[in-house]
């Protein structure tokens, strides 16, 4: 443990020697510092904080003590009385501090503790010899504080034989923190004789394991992991059975490359299925750049054939405003991921696979993102008529203003390259002419924007807006090598903002801000000329003339806090409610259809849905953490009844219990749901160390529950261990699993199923 060898050492000889020169110095003055002086005659000595902060101040050795005798013949340095040494953030106090330099040795003596961020050691006595880098400490006890963990280690008699091994006589090791001195540790292993080396392994004679202090395991000889750092080493094993695949174990080997890069190899058999090894990299070569990426094979006899899955991310800053980011996914067959969903967590139910690499920079009012997309359509047998996007390029340029008019300039830029395998059977009977489902293309669509922002005394804003659409399209399948589609659009905006402040007479939130903001918009596009003969790869080249007037409000609610820890003032949007509807005057000029008599006449239908978008956030210091509650919703005014519904809502108490509920609903042109889903999860903290939690979701189409995850937890109160249960029924394809992890943590983790 270096803590006790460069922290220890280093500070007995920097302070006391640094004290004998002060006392020499002090000796040598012919006059005094009349403060000093003072302050000696009194007998007043500087506070404990004020050394500390001076000490980390001016990051020098600061000494105080009773007295400090100094014998330069024999080299022998010696501070009494409640000596205080501080280095920067390093602390040592004791009663009685001696530094022999002839023989290289140094004791300090009476409630020993040195402090450091990293750690913390505490002992009646401790002797050192800091040129062989040995001592003892007596009734010694080790504190080291890791971010996974705090570990304890203490014993009657401590002997250090090297940089980071140590004899411990009567000790014992354990990660859990108790409040008080009495109080009973959840676990611990002691032993007679410990050979602990620091980051390596403790080696135990006539070990004992005790819960509570009743020991329930024995054993003439253990081995435990004191890990501190990243080691190279087999991980526990992972047993457990699937109704699907058997009785299947797990056991990983980590192997710690180097400060940036690892790797977790995975040797997993599976009953029904075979053996199934796997890689898991990860690396970090930069400060801005990390990532990791998993392969995994399988011989499985169950389905008769070989099946692979890859799988990795990365991201990548190269700068404040360049970054890439990429993420890859890929399976061997479209049932991968319902038999090992473990290998994909979270992607079992959907459709598709999607795999990308962004490149992305930014300027102050421009910026350029390149897009490379791969979909794996999990649906289909054989997706190779799914359109892929290699690569996706776009600028954009935003309100730039136009010399010195008051007129500003935005523009987009997006070029596509689309690609598959093939055209799909249902686009063959639909264009025998493979004039519009084509098996590739490029499209590059341009729109520059001119905005004329005008203000009437901060009474209203009036921003009339045109803009120009030109779409280049190539297709090398066709005769005619370029096609092009010219579009104009304008947009009229008119908007006002009423606002009101109310005063709410209260410390933590002193006032209110209401306000109200209308809208009123017109908006005109003209019917595209001889669009019909244009390829088509997505919904954008089919585009519809646009006559429409909309109108709306916004209204939201906005909390002035004040945040007595910084004793400052911060803004907090509570509420935000946004409703519009729009009415299509192209619409009302539509001709009428001609119906048969078991139809309904058709009728010209101008006003759109009613559509409102909600946010809510705010807390209840005493009782709530967070609420929040994001709503979409779209109302239809002539069926009179919801076409689209999306509500999120969710809460978090002050205990960490809390709730997340989300409903989606649609409803197709026949005006039945086509999606109507139930999802949410909760957790249910009964009391400190003991946890409910449940997981659903549920399809209201086809009257069955997707899955549902039952869960119990039990937590450590002493943070040194953690046992989890869960019970996931899944469907598609069914599965029934129940699993387990028992954690001590600092020492071990057990994971299981069946």
């Amino acid at each position: 443990m270096r803590l006790c060898r460069a922290l220890l050492l280093g500070l007995l000889i920097a302070c006391l020697l640094a004290g004998a020169a002060a006392a020499q110095d002090e000796s040598d003055q012919e006059q005094p510092d009349q403060e000093q002086v003072d302050q000696e005659q009194s007998g007043e000595t500087p506070g404990f904080e004020q050394l500390v902060a001076r000490g980390r101040e001016e990051q020098k050795v600061v000494v105080s003590a009773e007295m400090i005798t100094v014998d330069s013949e024999n080299e022998l340095y010696k501070a009494f009385g409640n000596v205080v040494l501080i280095y920067g953030e390093q602390i040592l106090m004791a009663k009685m501090v001696s530094l022999d330099m002839c023989n290289s040795e140094a004791v300090a003596v009476g409630d020993v503790r040195l402090i450091d961020p990293e750690g913390e050691i505490t002992a009646e006595r401790v002797a050192l010899n800091f040129e062989r880098e040995t001592g003892y400490l007596f009734s010694g006890r080790f504190i080291i504080r890791k971010e996974q963990a705090t570990y304890f280690i203490e014993g009657e008699q401590i002997e250090k034989i090297g940089p980071d091994r140590y004899l411990i006589h009567n000790g014992s090791y354990t990660t859990c923190q108790c409040e008080e001195d009495d109080e009973l540790l959840d676990w611990k292993i002691e032993g007679k004789d410990l050979d602990v080396t620091i980051d390596g392994y403790a080696r135990i004679h006539d070990a004992r394991f005790s819960y509570l202090d009743l020991p329930l395991f024995w054993t003439p000889y253990a081995v435990v992991p004191v890990k501190v750092t990243r080691q190279s080493g087999f991980l526990p094993p992972y047993l457990g059975f699937s109704d699907r695949s058997g009785y299947f174990l797990e056991l990983p080997f980590f192997w710690a490359i180097s400060q940036r890069a690892d790797a977790t190899f995975y040797s997993e058999y599976l009953e029904r299925r075979g053996f199934k090894p796997g890689i898991e990299y990860r690396w970090a070569l930069s400060e801005g750049g990390k990532g990791q990426v998993n392969l995994d094979f399988i011989d499985d006899r169950e389905y008769g054939a070989r099946r692979w899955a890859m799988r990795g991310e990365q991201t990548q800053r190269i700068t404040r405003t360049f970054n890439v980011r990429s993420k890859l996914l890929e399976v061997s067959d479209d049932q991968y991921i319902g038999d090992f969903s473990r290998d994909f967590s979270g992607l079992r139910y959907d459709r598709y696979l999607r795999s990308n690499m962004i490149v992305d920079k930014r300027w102050d009012r421009f910026s350029l993102n390149t897009d490379f997309q791969h979909y794996n359509d999990l649906t289909r047998a054989d997706d190779s008529s799914t359109w892929q996007r290699l690569p996706q390029v776009s600028f954009s340029a935003i309100n730039r203003p136009i010399w010195k008019l008051p007129m500003l300039l935005r523009a987009g830029t997006v070029a596509t390259n689309f690609y598959r395998n093939k055209i799909s059977d249902e686009e063959k009977l639909l264009d025998p002419q493979k004039k519009l489902f084509l098996s590739g293309g490029r499209r590059i669509e341009a729109v520059p924007e001119m905005l004329l922002p005008l203000h009437y005394r901060n009474w209203f804003q009036f921003v009339p807006t045109i803009a120009w659409r030109e779409t280049l399209y190539h297709v090398p399948e066709r005769e005619e090598l370029w096609l092009t589609r010219e579009l104009w659009r304008t947009r009229t905006d008119l908007t006002t903002t009423l606002e009101r402040v109310y005063d709410m007479d209260l410390q933590v939130m002193p006032a209110l801000k209401h306000s109200i903001e209308p809208l009123l918009a017109y908006e005109f596009q003209p019917e595209p000329a001889d669009q019909d003969e244009l390829p088509v790869f997505d919904g954008s080249d089919r585009l519809s003339k646009r006559n429409a007037i909309i109108y709306g409000v916004t209204n939201r609610l906005w909390a002035r806090l004040y945040l007595s820890k910084r004793k400052t003032f911060a803004s907090l949007r509570l509420i935000q409610l946004r409703v519009w509807q729009e009415y299509d005057i192209e619409e009302t000029r539509r001709e009428l259809l001609e119906t048969v008599e078991d139809q309904e006449p058709d009728e010209r239908r101008p006003l759109s849905d009613v559509m409102s978008q909600l946010e809510v956030k705010f807390s209840l210091g005493r009782f709530l953490n967070k609420i929040y509650i994001l709503q979409d919703l779209n109302y239809g005014v002539y069926d009179q009844w919801l076409t689209r519904y999306n509500v999120l809502g969710g809460f978090e108490t002050v205990g960490r219990s809390g709730a997340v509920l989300e409903y989606r609903y649609r409803r197709g042109p026949d005006g039945k749901a086509s999606i109507e889903s139930l999802g949410g999860n909760t957790r249910l903290n009964l009391a400190e160390s003991f946890s409910l939690t449940y997981a659903t979701k549920y399809n209201f189409l086809d009257d069955q529950f997707i899955e549902n995850i039952y869960g119990v937890e039990f937590h450590s109160l002493q943070r040194c261990w953690n046992f989890t249960l869960l019970i996931e029924d899944k469907s598609n394809p069914r599965e029934l699993v129940t699993r387990f992890i028992i954690d001590l943590t600092g020492l071990i983790e057990f994971k299981g199923s069946w």
